[in-house]
């Protein structure tokens, strides 16, 4: 169960950085940009407002997805990647922050007026 959860959510992750969806200008942003929302430098501020937490949280759920691969084929193949799989639950703590930090992104600022269009 943990090996498809943390697959999901890594697909979900990738699928919302390269949607078209993330270069809508919205926020602040629709005054800065008022008149020229389509030019290069508005979708470049566009991207920017959902670029950092959407890597932050794919990158912790691909690593969390590789260490239970590590388990999932330590119990099925009989290989001893334990050792990995211990390894990588280093960045146990490096979810935890990145989640308190994105919480904290998506209640202020541009994150936060564009989750409310």
């Amino acid at each position: 169960m943990c090996y498809l959860y943390e697959i999901i959510w890594t697909i979900s992750g990738v699928n919302n950085y390269t949607d078209i969806t993330r270069l809508n200008v919205c926020g602040s942003l629709k005054t800065k940009f008022a008149g020229k929302l389509d030019s290069e430098l508005a979708l470049a501020a566009a991207s920017a407002v959902y670029d950092m937490p959407i890597l932050l949280v794919t990158y912790w759920h691909m690593i969390e997805w590789i260490r239970w691969t590590t388990l999932l084929t330590t119990a099925l193949v009989d290989a001893n990647l334990i050792p990995v799989f211990y390894f990588l639950s280093l960045v146990i703590p490096y979810g935890f922050i990145v989640s308190i930090i994105v919480v904290v992104m998506s209640q202020s600022g541009d994150l936060s007026a564009c989750a409310d269009e």
